[in-house]
């Protein structure tokens, strides 16, 4: 295989637009999650419930690491990327729970044990 400056360029702008085109997909699987997410927090808040469930935070976060262990990829990553995203959802169900209210609240968005 040749190895020259232009086989490189090459196979690296081919590898970068397949790399575009994965983010774009993660970010689409991130609007539908993002929806799932708003659509429970309107029945959190007709039922009662807090934005905030630690125990279902938990148990999310040590079933994604379980789930990419089979795949290679690093606990710490994932524990990183899945607080990431709880934390986006909660501030999300927030913001759904103050247009249902028509008024602003004070609610526990982020688990200070982050």
């Amino acid at each position: 295989m040749e190895w020259s400056n232009e086989h490189c360029q090459g196979e690296m702008s081919t590898l970068r637009s397949k790399i575009d085109r994965l983010d774009n997909e993660i970010l689409s699987l991130i609007v539908k999650r993002t929806e799932a997410c708003r659509h429970i927090g309107k029945i959190k808040l007709r039922v009662g419930r807090p934005v905030f469930d630690p125990d279902r935070e938990k148990e999310v976060i040590e079933d994604r690491i379980n789930f990419s262990r089979a795949l290679g990829i690093d606990d710490e990553f994932v524990r990183k990327i899945m607080i990431l995203m709880m934390d986006y959802s909660k501030r999300v169900q927030v913001i759904e729970m103050q247009k249902v209210n028509g008024k602003l609240f004070s609610a526990k968005i982020a688990n200070p044990a982050h």
